[in-house]
């Protein structure tokens, strides 16, 4: 068996994982089309349910590559961070990478949002868990060393994702603030996730400090 052989399985994988993540994100779950992925992946439909498996094992596989990379790279990072507020501007920096630097992360997620998570299978809805329960811990020990209010878990993480998710989509809020002219000069639509990340962080942080820190 050649090397090249040896590597076709794992590159069919990858091929289809991008292009399920493609279709999902132009047309959401209901509207993608198993045929059109295996299409855009340049592979027959039995290739695609051997490696995967049907339209609902394709979008579990799409969503659980975003978030299991997410996952790990937040224990990695915040691992690292030392104080409260260390650890929570390194979650929302990681996050804002993971979340803006993907082309299918927000549209698939704000569908899912829309939706009421309808479609967002129970692994996909434990790894977002997991995510929560970093930051959760973040916040409880910056409560408890005097860092911070005793916060709202469940809004803060709304918070972090939902202005994430709504920047990674800006290219539509753009074209639609400029041609009403709201946003005509914002020097924050052409900022990359690194400088929004920070923002975003920087902001909660002095929201949540407590007034000893003041």
């Amino acid at each position: 068996m050649t090397t090249e052989t040896k590597k076709k399985p794992d590159d069919n994988y990858a091929r289809i994982i991008k292009a399920a993540s493609e279709e999902f994100a132009e047309k959401g779950y209901e509207g993608a089309r198993v045929d059109e992925i295996a299409r855009r992946a340049c592979v027959n439909k039995a290739t695609l349910y051997y490696h995967i498996g049907d339209k609902a094992a394709l979008y579990e596989s799409a969503l659980l590559k975003i978030f299991k990379n997410m996952e790990a790279e937040l224990s990695d990072n915040v691992d690292k961070a030392v104080a409260p507020d260390e650890k929570l501007k390194t979650l929302v920096t990681t996050i804002a990478k993971n979340i803006m630097s993907s082309q299918f992360s927000a549209p698939t997620m704000l569908r899912e949002i829309a939706s009421g998570g309808q479609n967002l299978p129970k692994d996909v809805f434990l790894a977002m868990s997991r995510i929560v329960a970093i930051l959760h811990s973040i916040l409880d020990k910056g409560e408890k060393d005097g860092v911070f209010v005793k916060p709202n878990i469940l809004v803060t993480h709304l918070m972090i994702v939902g202005a994430l998710n709504f920047c990674a989509m800006k290219k539509l809020v753009i074209q639609q603030g400029e041609s009403s002219g709201a946003l005509t000069g914002d020097p924050f639509i052409d900022e990359s996730w690194e400088s929004v990340g920070e923002y975003v962080a920087e902001t909660l942080i002095n929201g949540l400090k407590s007034r000893k820190q003041v």
